[in-house]
């Protein structure tokens, strides 16, 4: 048998076993395409919206303070490292202090010498005292010891003042925490020598933080201190409640505008200072109506953003779509999104994966719902 006839007698069987395979692939693995996806749905939430104006800002603590000495010498002893958490009158650094502690020791010998000199006027004011009494001394003798007995008593006073002046001087070699908190930078060894107003440490009050934030003049100029405030990490998905604390005018070289202080109010875990945030101040705009809506319900195609509603139809059920305007994405609501415009008429909107497939006009099925109960008929 020739090649030429052997193909032409194969080429029929194989074409009818194709036929056969595609038959039974249709029949048992493909997809019923007549058959409705079904779909969950969530309802169009109607909220009031106020637009507001989100700004950087930086977290600072709610205490700062950049401790410094008011006597000159050579550090003695620096007892803690930037990131210690310490109490307040605890020792943070001390200063080479022999001289002033030699001082404050010549002070009280000298202080010690008046008490000793004023009491001996004493008892011999009241030795005198009863002598007079006994017409056995002329009063001008009583009167000098008098005298004599006051001088003493202000030479033990400029003496007593002259140890405490010792001991606040030397006071001031020992730097001490002013408050319980954190050494956030430790700028001086062991060994350099300071002088009065020299910066040694920073101690940080981390129990509170406030956030500085730039605005402009006209936006400062509808702001008050008390106003409520958000404040939102990127990234983090969470919002902290504040205070505006003042405005600020923004009066250094080159500042123009002003700065915004805010206390946060709520628990300030997640925030160190240093960060960045997002202020969000009050638009100066009244509240409008507005939708909130699930954020796996919005799609996004291009630079536009569109949700599915489910809405009842004579077959059922038809998912039809609507292009939407956002809000501005709130980081701290991350699972929500606002909806300025598009959802007028509220309705059930279809939220999860299947949003990547649908098509407009198509016809679904609402999960746990009966036909006819997706939303409002078709108008």
């Amino acid at each position: 048998m020739t090649a030429g006839l052997r193909a032409a007698l194969l080429l029929p069987a194989l074409a009818a076993l194709l036929t056969a395979c595609q038959a039974g692939t249709d029949s048992q693995g493909a997809p019923d395409e007549g058959l409705a996806p079904q779909v969950r749905t969530v309802p169009v939430e109607t909220i009031e919206y106020e637009r507001r104006l989100r700004l950087p800002g930086v977290v600072k603590p709610g205490r700062r303070a950049v401790l410094s000495t008011r006597t000159s010498g050579t550090v003695r002893r620096v007892p803690v490292v930037a990131g210690d958490a310490v109490s307040s009158g605890r020792t943070l650094l001390e200063v080479e202090s022999r001289d002033l502690e030699a001082a404050l020791d010549a002070e009280r010998l000298r202080r010690d010498a008046a008490t000793a000199a004023a009491e001996k006027a004493e008892r011999d004011v009241e030795r005198l005292e009863r002598l007079f009494a006994d017409d056995l001394i002329a009063l001008g003798r009583l009167e000098d010891a008098r005298l004599l007995l006051e001088q003493r008593w202000g030479e033990l006073a400029a003496a007593r003042a002259a140890v405490q002046a010792r001991r606040v001087g030397l006071d001031y070699a020992r730097i001490r925490a002013p408050f319980d908190g954190i050494v956030s930078e430790v700028l001086a060894d062991t060994g350099s020598f300071v002088g009065p107003g020299t910066p040694l440490l920073v101690l940080e009050d981390r129990d509170g933080f406030e956030v500085d934030a730039g605005v402009t003049q006209r936006t400062a100029d509808r702001l008050g201190a008390g106003q409520p405030v958000t404040v939102s990490l990127p990234g983090a998905g969470r919002l902290y409640h504040g205070t505006l604390r003042a405005v600020i005018p923004a009066l250094e070289e080159g500042g123009a505008g002003s700065l915004i202080r805010v206390a946060i109010e709520d628990d300030s875990a997640g925030l160190r200072p240093g960060q960045v945030v997002e202020v969000a101040l009050p638009g100066g705009d009244p509240p409008r109506t507005a939708w909130r809506v699930p954020a796996d319900a919005v799609f996004t195609t291009g630079q536009l953003h569109g949700v599915f509603l489910a809405v009842a139809s004579a077959d059922g059920a038809t998912a039809r779509l609507r292009w939407v305007e956002l809000a501005p994405a709130d980081s701290g609501r991350e699972s929500h999104r606002v909806v300025l415009e598009g959802l007028a008429g509220g309705g059930r909107v279809i939220v999860g994966d299947a949003t990547e497939h649908l098509r407009d006009g198509q016809s679904i099925r609402v999960a746990g719902e009966k036909p006819g109960d997706a939303g409002d008929p078709e108008r």
